[in-house]
């Protein structure tokens, strides 16, 4: 009677002792999940809201592009206009009385007009700078930004080139005494036609105008390429 008291008592032991040994191993296994749990719920937290910046940043990134683009379009259309109102001056400039006033109105004073166009890029910079450019997972398209970016800024040297030979014209233009007592007194009622007839008898005006056709000769051609590369960048962040 007393050995199976103490075979029994073992028994209840053993299974107390088996029971804490499973309830200690559960909670062990729950705080380890838990530790787990919370630190890859952390991580995923962390970097869903480094892509909502990302994506942000993105947004930001792609209306900063499509602004550069009205601009860059403006420049094409500009100089695509002053060419063509080069070669109608130079066409007339022998026998300009025979120009039509109305073409002449049209172009009005475009070759004694300096543009300046201003590289905006704070959104890029701003990506940059915060990190973010590191982040984008799409490693093609991060590449491709820092490539559109350096295609815009290519524009813009390109106009600005452009806007400074024609400047070099004017300047040399207006050292010519004759020219500047022209402008001073005949600053409205003075026709077009005369005032080409007058710029043409000097090899200045006739040369302001040589070099504003000779310069860029195809603007469409040059700048199509420009917005061609801003296109794909645009619809390379749309499809993101």
């Amino acid at each position: 009677s007393r050995g199976l008291g103490d075979v029994y008592k073992r028994q209840i032991t053993s299974s107390a002792i088996a029971k804490r040994l499973g309830d200690f191993i559960c909670n062990f296994i729950a705080v380890v999940l838990g530790i787990i749990i919370t630190f890859w719920g952390g991580d995923w937290l962390e970097e869903r809201k480094k892509q909502n910046e990302v994506k942000e940043a993105l947004s930001l990134v792609k209306n900063e592009i499509l602004i550069n683009r009205g601009y860059i379009e403006e420049m094409m259309k500009q100089e695509i206009f002053e060419h063509q109102g080069a070669r109608y001056l130079l066409k007339y400039k022998d026998h300009i009385d025979e120009a039509s006033p109305d073409s002449l109105n049209k172009y009005n004073n475009f070759a004694l007009q300096i543009k300046e166009y201003i590289y905006v890029n704070d959104a890029m910079e701003m990506l940059k700078s915060s990190a973010l450019l590191q982040n984008i997972r799409n490693k093609e398209l991060a590449t491709q930004l820092i490539k559109t970016y350096s295609t815009i800024k290519e524009a813009y040297k390109s106009a600005t080139f452009y806007e400074n030979e024609k400047k070099n014209g004017y300047y040399k233009l207006m050292d010519n005494n004759e020219i500047q007592d022209f402008f001073n007194k005949n600053t409205r009622n003075i026709s077009w036609t005369e005032t080409w007839r007058f710029l043409f008898s000097y090899p200045e005006g006739i040369s302001l105008i040589k070099n504003i056709y000779n310069n860029h000769s195809n603007p469409t051609q040059i700048y199509t390429h420009y917005l061609q590369v801003i296109d794909d960048a645009v619809a390379a962040i749309e499809y993101e």
